[in-house]
């Protein structure tokens, strides 16, 4: 694991701490989306900013993104 967090850090121009704070983020983020379902709050206001154009009977609408 410390190999693997270096060559990120340095990969990615940063320090170790970094990299271990951005993975216990990504873990705590897929965590929430098994039990709930669906992304965390912050996550899930982000995604419903994006919109997308999404064909229906009374023409083409914006609705939001889903992933």
């Amino acid at each position: 694991m410390i190999s693997y967090t270096m060559t990120l850090a340095k990969k990615l121009n940063t320090d170790r701490i970094t990299i271990l704070f951005m993975i216990r983020k990504i873990r705590k983020i897929e965590t929430t989306k098994r039990q709930t379902g669906r992304p965390p709050a912050d996550l899930q206001a982000l995604s419903q900013t994006r919109m997308q154009a999404q064909f229906s009977p009374e023409g083409n609408q914006a609705v939001p993104f889903r992933h």
